[in-house]
């Protein structure tokens, strides 16, 4: 299960900072700022969902 987890994890770090990295080549840097908050956001709120997804199926597995 923990093998799971950090994998999820791991590919929303790397979606974030690539996505990130996309967003940070725009000219206008404000945009860029909250929008990379944004992005960031979204990639936690979805690592999460995951997280929780897999704990609450070992849940079920346990009973």
């Amino acid at each position: 299960m923990i093998g799971k987890i950090l994998k999820i994890v791991l590919a929303g770090i790397a979606v974030v900072f690539g996505v990130a990295l996309v967003l940070f080549m725009y000219d206008n840097h404000i945009m860029g700022f909250y929008l990379v908050f944004g992005v960031v956001g979204v990639g936690l709120f979805l690592v999460a969902m995951q997280i929780l997804s897999l704990i609450q199926k070992e849940g079920r597995q346990d009973d």
